[in-house]
């Protein structure tokens, strides 16, 4: 199965690293955009709040802050997505999306390894023996980012994770 990241996605996948008020911001971006009273708003943001107004002046013109995800962690973040969605802990009903907490979260190792296979044109080893290593080789070659990259990105953008499988009780 061929996966294509959509620029949809990437946008709100990009959203998940904003703080709230940069939030608002790209929401309200968004809006005027959409040709919905874009003077109405701007004149409102430019005399009751200058902050949010520059904030959204610069979402609407694309410049990016310090708030948004790079392309590498975007890339990791469609990742993890993915390998919940393979993992079993998201799934379709025929209505709406449904996250099953009940089902442990995806480890580190399978989200790299989703993104080795995502990203990386190398099919990866049929042994499970040696997909670690080939992983490593990867990281060497620095085709794929570091084990503390992906850490940081997937801890910043507040997701579960585990490092590895818990023991059986």
């Amino acid at each position: 199965m061929e996966y294509t990241p959509q620029p949809e996605r990437e946008d709100v996948l990009r959203m998940l690293a904003l703080d709230d008020e940069h939030m608002d911001a790209e929401i309200i971006a968004r809006v005027i955009k959409s040709k919905r009273y874009p003077s109405r708003l701007l004149d409102f943001l430019a005399t009751h709040d200058q902050r949010k107004f520059r904030l959204v002046v610069d979402a609407l013109n694309g410049k990016r802050t310090r708030q948004h995800l790079s392309d590498e962690a975007v890339r990791i973040m469609q990742a993890y997505h993915f390998t919940e969605w393979t993992c079993g802990r998201r799934s379709f009903d025929g209505k709406q999306i449904i996250i099953d907490f009940s089902k442990p979260a995806p480890t580190l190792f399978e989200i790299k390894m989703q993104y080795a296979k995502l990203f990386i044109k190398e099919r990866p080893p049929r042994d499970p023996t040696r997909q670690r290593a080939w992983l490593r080789k990867l990281e060497e070659q620095n085709r794929i980012p570091d084990h503390k990259t992906f850490r940081r990105t997937l801890t910043r953008c507040k997701v579960d994770f585990l490092r590895e499988r818990p023991p059986c009780a």
